[in-house]
């Protein structure tokens, strides 16, 4: 039995523990890549370093045995700039989107991959529903969006971008957007002046979160700048649908109500738990007062209505605001001529090569996606220590990123050389399930690479264990293509 101290806490630990079990023993986690309980570690990633301030030394925890007198301290500020070190190394060789270009460049956070899987699959109402959850009026964008989302997409690498906003568009006109489920009341309400895309976007999320909200409009209908628009441009009836439904989940509208004239503002922020303006003619800095810009970009405007909304859900929850902290989001940049035929491995669907945009055929159209996004956005531990720790994808700009290997597959599990950081853990799990060729360490120095050994392909070096290594992999490198991870 030896007996330390970690964070401040005594532990007993066993005879033979590590430093890490130790910690895992009083609740402390210690954050690695190349550990998993019962397999043999055969590389150290050194994320799990530590260091014993009664001596001095920093070391790796995971393989460091606990002894008597130690004084560990598991998160100081040089140990995090030690692990934020590691992980920009780790990242400056990262060949690999953790979310696909469309939906990063999309100011709603469309989830583009997902609907087109979605849709390809036959399931319209649910591409229509995912489509609805983000856009709030697809239909609506799917006329007046510029589509900033299409000039990231990869596949215009191949042949031309896919027609993202053609697809939500007809989602919106072909299927059945399923209602929204009565929230439960809150018992707050809301005051929102102004009924354009960013107003009506509040009410909507706002109302979903059980508040109830007025919306008060000083023209005779709702719209904000796209009343200027004419038929050619928006049939206002697609508009009205999308409205329509927002009231029926019970906002409130009052048109040719002018805040100021017809109701003071002074009225408002007294009778309402909370207002929100989203014009541009009212200003006022009190407690309950919030502020949603109508922005030239009616996506940007659907974003930012639905980004202040949330702010003042908090504000009536009386929850803090969070930290900002945005989830790490690695680029893999432009595809170069010499990539293009390794990174449509396991992506591109051979039958839709030469297919040509299909606007008339959104099955068709959604078989061209090639699913940038990672299968493992949720679980990868790379993109959960890099978030955690800030880690930068570019802080060494002048190494390049590796170029892009091929995919392999092997039944319903994908592995992807390039987001591989060499922890060997596929490579003992293979050993210890008795593979007879297995996965093994290739090459020499910093070309070495896991692979299946004589070059054989995948599918004879995992046979039996796959999925195994896949769940244990810390990155996307092997991931089962089949099973969705969401952050949202």
């Amino acid at each position: 039995m030896a007996r330390l101290t970690i964070d401040g806490r005594a532990v007993d630990a066993p005879e033979g523990a590590t430093v890490m079990e130790a910690a895992a023993q009083a609740g402390i986690e210690i954050p690695a890549l190349c550990h998993v309980d019962g397999v043999r570690p055969l590389t150290a990633c050194m994320l799990c370093v530590v260091e014993d301030t009664a001596t001095g030394r920093t070391f790796p925890s995971c393989s460091t045995a606990a002894a008597d007198g130690m004084i560990i301290e598991t998160d100081n500020e040089g140990i995090r700039a030690a692990r934020r070190e590691i992980l920009q190394l780790l990242l400056s060789e990262h060949a690999g989107d953790c979310e696909a270009p469309c939906r990063r460049i999309c100011p709603a956070a469309l989830d583009v991959p997902l609907m087109m899987r979605r849709v390809a699959a036959g399931d319209l109402d649910e591409a229509a529903g995912i489509a609805r959850e983000a856009l709030i009026f697809p239909g609506t964008l799917g006329w007046v969006c510029s589509a900033p989302c299409e000039r990231g997409c990869h596949r215009a690498a191949y042949d031309e971008p896919l027609l993202i906003r053609d697809m939500h568009r007809r989602l919106a006109e072909r299927a059945r957007i399923p209602a929204d489920e009565p929230p439960l009341p809150s018992g707050k309400r809301v005051a929102i002046v102004g009924a354009g895309i960013a107003g009506l976007a509040a009410a909507w999320t706002l109302r979903r979160r059980g508040h109830g909200c007025r919306v008060f409009e000083k023209a005779d209908r709702p719209g904000g700048p796209l009343r200027d628009l004419d038929e050619e441009a928006l049939p206002w009836g697609v508009f009205a649908a999308e409205v329509d439904a927002i009231l029926r989940l019970g906002v409130e509208l009052e048109t040719n109500c002018e805040v100021g004239k017809g109701v003071s503002l002074e009225r408002l922020t007294s009778q309402y738990d909370a207002v929100l303006l989203a014009c541009d003619d009212l200003e006022d800095d009190g407690e309950n007062v919030f502020t949603a810009i109508e922005l030239p970009m009616a996506v940007n405007s659907v974003a930012e209505g639905r980004d202040v909304a949330e702010e003042v859900d908090r504000f009536l929850r009386g929850i803090p605001e969070p930290p900002r902290r945005k989830a790490f989001d690695c680029r893999l940049g432009d595809i170069g001529e010499h990539e293009k035929a390794a990174f449509a491995a396991e992506r591109l669907d051979p039958a839709t090569v030469n297919q040509g945009r299909r606007p008339d055929a959104i099955e068709a159209e959604a078989r061209r996606c090639l699913h940038c996004d990672c299968l493992k956005v949720v679980s990868c531990k790379l993109r959960r220590y890099a978030t955690e720790y800030g880690a930068k994808q570019f802080a060494y700009r002048e190494v390049r990123r590796p170029s892009i290997r091929a995919a392999q597959r092997t039944g319903d599990v994908v592995f992807e050389p390039g987001k591989c950081i060499r922890c060997g853990l596929c490579v003992e799990i293979a050993k210890q399930a008795g593979e007879a060729l297995g996965l093994g360490f290739v090459g020499r120095g910093m070309d070495v690479r896991v692979a299946v050994p004589f070059a054989r392909p995948l599918d004879e070096g995992l046979v039996t264990c796959a999925r195994e290594c896949a769940a244990a992999c810390p990155t996307g490198a092997l991931a089962v293509r089949d099973r969705e991870e969401r952050d949202s």
